[in-house]
């Protein structure tokens, strides 16, 4: 995915923000990596990935990071039915949606940067608020 326009939205990000091509041989994709300079609560740094989607729409996703975080400290998001009831009220109030594990937004090209920053936000909001928290059953 050699898009300079859509480059150039991720740049214009800020200085903090990183991107390098990334290809899925497992399923034959092209990526763009975006590293954030922005952290889970674990101090690891929050990725997201962007790809040309169908025409002129694309999809940014976090490839399942946020909810391997959460899983990886004790939090089954999907199996336990409290914590998958306030994890969907969480997804209920943004336009983000939960595929196979994965976050995602699809989004034409002007809602990218938006749609960059909506995923971020939502993957900070949900780890923190969840490593704040005391077991749930």
């Amino acid at each position: 995915m050699e898009s300079k326009e859509v480059k150039g939205y991720i740049e214009n990000l800020g200085s903090g923000f990183k991107y390098e091509p990334e290809h899925d041989t497992e399923h034959d994709k092209e990526y763009i990596n975006i590293i954030t300079p922005f952290h889970y609560p674990d101090n690891d740094l929050i990725e997201l990935y962007l790809r040309r989607y169908q025409g002129e729409k694309y999809i940014i996703t976090d490839l399942g990071e946020t909810l391997r975080y959460l899983f990886s400290h004790g939090f089954d998001i999907l199996g336990t039915s409290k914590l998958n009831n306030l994890f969907i009220t969480f997804l209920g109030n943004s336009n983000i949606k939960l595929q196979k594990g994965k976050l995602l937004i699809v989004v034409t090209k002007d809602g990218i940067e938006n749609a960059l920053f909506d995923l971020l936000n939502f993957s900070m909001t949900v780890t923190y608020f969840f490593s704040q928290q005391t077991k749930i059953d």
